[in-house]
C-alpha cells in the first residue's frame, strides 16, 4: 500500500538554469571563414579552410575543404548583412613585401557600409591614395575581422582621400593617416618595379590608325612597346587627377634615352612581334580565344598580341605559365566581352575564374572580364565566383572592366599594374597575395 508522500526540501535535485535563445539553429550553418591551408597529401593537395559556424565561438571553428564550406557572403565579416567588403589583402608576416596600393580611384555605387578591406590574415598591407569615397564608406573605413590583436599588425592607410566617406575623425584607431613621407612609396611606379617592366597602354594616335581587323591597331600597339618605355623616376604621381595622363606619358621614353632601365628580356620580345586574330563567325586565324593560347609555343620568347574582334566569347580562359609575352587586346570602342560562369563548388575559388593568367609579362587591354555565375544569395554553398585571377609577375590592365559579385579579383601574387580600369563586386572582390599599383580605377559596389 503507498504511503502519502510529504514534501522534504532535501528531495528537491538543483538543475542549472537552461537559456533559451530564439535564434538557436538546429542547423549547422557557417557565417565566416578565419583561416586558410592547405593540406598536402601523397599524390594530391587538398585546400582547407577554418569554418566559424552559427552560435558557436571562435575556439570551436572547425577545418572543412574549401570546396564543402561557404564563406560569408551577404555582408561583412561583422555579421551586418548591409555590409560589403572591397579588399581582402592576403600578408601574413610585416617583412612580405605585398600589398595594395589605389591611387585617384573612386568608391561608389548603391549599397552601404562598405569597408575597405578586412584583415583575411594577420598583416595586410593596404593604402588608399587621393580617393573619391562616397558616403557608403563605413565611417570605421576597415576591419580587423573580429580578431582584436590584428589591429597591432595591419597596415592600412588613408592619404588625402575626399568626398563624404573620407571622415578620419571617425576611423578605427589602428588606421594609419599618411604623412607625405608615408604616403611616397606607394605612388611610385617602383612601388611594383614598374620601370624595369612596364608597358604602355593603347594611345589614342593607335585608335586614330585602327582599321578592320584590328591589324594597324594592335601593330601600332607593338610598335609603341618596343619604340617607348618608362625610365626611372622619383616623382609620385601627382594630387591633381588632371595631371595624371601627362605625369604617366611624360615617364615614356625612346629606348635610347632610357638607356638599360627595361628588362633585357622583354626588349628581345619585342623585336619579332606576332599578330594573332580571333573572330566568331570566321575571319581570324581562330574562333576562340582559348585556341589562340594554344597555339603559342611552350617557352615562348617573343611578344604574341591576340587581337579580339569584338562579341561575346563564353571560355574559360587560362594563360600557362610557359607562355609568357602575351597580350590579349580589343577594340576600345567595342570591347570583347571574356565571360564564363564558374564557381567555387565546381572549380575551387582562385580556379572558377573566368581568365586565369599565370605567365609574366602579360597584357591584357580594352576588355570586359566577368564572371557570370549567379549572385550568391547566402544559402548557396561554393557560390563564390572569380572574374579574373591574375599570378603571373609583372602582368598590366589598361582598361578592363572585372566584374563579379563576391572575390571578383584575385590578385595572387607578383607585381601588377591597373589603369583606368572598373572592378566591381560585393564581398572581398579584390584578394589575394599580389604587390598591386591601381591607377585611377572605379571602385563600384553592387547592392546589398
Amino acid at each position: 500500500m503507498l504511503r502519502r508522500y510529504r514534501s522534504d526540501p532535501s528531495h528537491v535535485v538543483p538543475v542549472e538554469e537552461i537559456e533559451v535563445s530564439p535564434d538557436f539553429s538546429f542547423e549547422e550553418e557557417p557565417v565566416q571563414i578565419l583561416d586558410q591551408d592547405v593540406k598536402v597529401l601523397r599524390r594530391k593537395s587538398v585546400p582547407l579552410v577554418k569554418v566559424l559556424w552559427w552560435n558557436h565561438g571562435t575556439e570551436e571553428a572547425t577545418w572543412e575543404p574549401e570546396d564543402n564550406s561557404e564563406i560569408f557572403v551577404k555582408g561583412d565579416p561583422e555579421g551586418d548583412p548591409k555590409m560589403a567588403v572591397i579588399t581582402a589583402q592576403v600578408r601574413e608576416s610585416s617583412s612580405e613585401d605585398t600589398g595594395y596600393s589605389f591611387v585617384h580611384g573612386r568608391i561608389t555605387r548603391t549599397t552601404k557600409d562598405v569597408f575597405s578591406g578586412r584583415a583575411w590574415k594577420s598583416s595586410p598591407r593596404v593604402v588608399y591614395s587621393y580617393t573619391e569615397m562616397d558616403e557608403i564608406v563605413h565611417p570605421g573605413g576597415w576591419s580587423i575581422n573580429r580578431q582584436p590583436e590584428r589591429a597591432e599588425t595591419v597596415y592600412y592607410g588613408e592619404y588625402k582621400c575626399t568626398r563624404k566617406g573620407a571622415t578620419p575623425a571617425t576611423r578605427e584607431k589602428f588606421v594609419k593617416q599618411l604623412s607625405d613621407a608615408e604616403a611616397e612609396p606607394f605612388l611610385v611606379l617602383d612601388y611594383v618595379e614598374g620601370t624595369k617592366w612596364l608597358l604602355p597602354p593603347p594611345t589614342k594616335e593607335m585608335d586614330a590608325k585602327r582599321i578592320e581587323g584590328n591589324e594597324v591597331y594592335a601593330l601600332a600597339m607593338c610598335v609603341s612597346i618596343l619604340l617607348f618605355a618608362p625610365i626611372v623616376v622619383s616623382k609620385p604621381i601627382p594630387a591633381d587627377k588632371s595631371q595624371v595622363e601627362a605625369w604617366f606619358n611624360g615617364i615614356i621614353k625612346l629606348v635610347k634615352e632610357r638607356g638599360k632601365t627595361l628588362d633585357p628580356k622583354l626588349v628581345e620580345a619585342e623585336t619579332e612581334p606576332r599578330i594573332i586574330k580571333v573572330m566568331q563567325g570566321g575571319g581570324g586565324e581562330f574562333d576562340t580565344i582559348t585556341k589562340a593560347i594554344e597555339s603559342v609555343p611552350s617557352g615562348n620568347a617573343k611578344c604574341v598580341i591576340i587581337s579580339i574582334r569584338p562579341g561575346s566569347y563564353k571560355e574559360k580562359i587560362k594563360n600557362e605559365r610557359n607562355k609568357p609575352f602575351i597580350m590579349l587586346l580589343g577594340d576600345p570602342k567595342n570591347m570583347p566581352n571574356l565571360t564564363f560562369d564558374g564557381t567555387t563548388k565546381q572549380y575551387g575559388t582562385v580556379d572558377s575564374a573566368t581568365l586565369i593568367t599565370e605567365i609574366s609579362y602579360f597584357v591584357g587591354a580594352n576588355l570586359n572580364i566577368v564572371n557570370t555565375a549567379p549572385r550568391p544569395d547566402g544559402k548557396m554553398v561554393g557560390a563564390q565566383a572569380v572574374a579574373l585571377k591574375v599570378s603571373g609577375d609583372r602582368s598590366a590592365f589598361y582598361n578592363c572592366k572585372i566584374i563579379g559579385f563576391q572575390d571578383t579579383l584575385c590578385d595572387d601574387r607578383g607585381n601588377h599594374f591597373f589603369k583606368d580600369c572598373h572592378i566591381r563586386g560585393t564581398v572581398d572582390f579584390i584578394f589575394g597575395s599580389g604587390t598591386s599599383l591601381y591607377l585611377v580605377l572605379i571602385l563600384s559596389m553592387h547592392e546589398i
